[in-house]
């Protein structure tokens, strides 16, 4: 089977005017009212495909069905979408799966992202979005408050409560970055922006490798968006070489977003925290 980019890119279509101009308006909307999410967001070329159902990023691309683009209720539920996706990228999910479940992992990363866009942010998701109180009501029971988990972490909880789940990956415990973090963030800072288990290119070598392909990758029931893994421009898996080469480029993006944000006098505590703490990391 060919590569989900190349799949996606197979699939590219020419969208309707008024669609173009939905998505045009969203994303000059988002970098007016939210600089940071808009700059991440601008910075990655758009992709039109009938291939997935929503959206969809690999860190690099943005994909969008225009059907999915048209539906939606306003510009302003375009944000949120947007922002999700962004989201994605600002925590690098899309290099961080490892050998975790694809279905899981976008699971757990969603929920993550949504309680930081409804938390901390000005934008808001469709009913359908993933949250905590949703888990809650499939039956888990989750040990920390909302908001208090990375997205590891979180898959981690959810896999040992529905093991049955877990789809033969490897995700053990003490791995390297994994399910641990010394530094617990504070009671208004979102799980995601902190060190520990959520540093770039921490979620390798957990043994054999599981990939995307499993049942359909582009599925997405709740409707917000998902990520895949990054791919080289041959629609092969990144190289060690080429992961940190991603990462450096994804840290030099989320920091220019940041002083896009600062310079306008719309930078969230959060994320400027983030980024910091990345700079800094040791």
């Amino acid at each position: 089977m060919s590569s989900l980019v190349t799949q996606l890119k197979g699939g590219s279509v020419t969208p309707a005017v008024a669609t173009e101009r939905r998505m045009k308006a969203a994303r000059t909307k988002l970098l007016i009212n939210d600089p940071f999410f808009g700059s991440l967001i601008l910075g990655m070329p758009l992709i039109w495909t009938e291939v997935l159902p929503t959206m969809a990023t690999d860190g690099k691309h943005l994909f969008a069905n225009p059907t999915f683009v048209e539906e939606l209720a306003s510009t302003t539920a375009l944000c949120g979408i947007l922002v999700h996706e962004g989201g994605h990228k600002a925590f690098f999910h899309h290099l961080r799966r490892g050998n975790r479940n694809p279905e899981g992992y976008n699971i757990a990363g969603d929920v993550v992202i949504n309680w930081i866009i409804e938390n901390q942010s000005k934008w808001s998701l469709p009913e359908s979005a993933l949250r905590y109180d949703t888990l809650h009501e499939q039956g888990y029971t989750l040990s920390k408050p909302d908001g208090k988990y990375s997205t590891e972490q979180l898959y981690a909880e959810l896999k040992n409560q529905n093991p049955e789940d877990d789809q033969g990956d490897d995700d053990q415990g003490n791995q390297p970055g994994d399910d641990q973090q010394d530094d617990q963030p504070g009671e208004d800072q979102p799980s995601d922006d902190q060190s520990g288990d959520d540093q770039p290119g921490q979620s390798e070598g957990e043994g054999e490798s599981e990939g995307q392909g499993q049942g359909d990758p582009f599925a997405d029931p709740t409707g917000t968006g998902i990520v895949i893994d990054a791919e080289n421009d041959d629609g092969e898996e990144l190289s060690e070489v080429e992961q940190a080469e991603m990462e450096q480029s994804v840290m030099r993006d989320l920091q220019q977003a940041a002083a896009t944000a600062q310079k306008a006098g719309k930078l969230p505590g959060w994320a400027k925290a983030y980024v910091e703490d990345l700079r800094d990391a040791k």
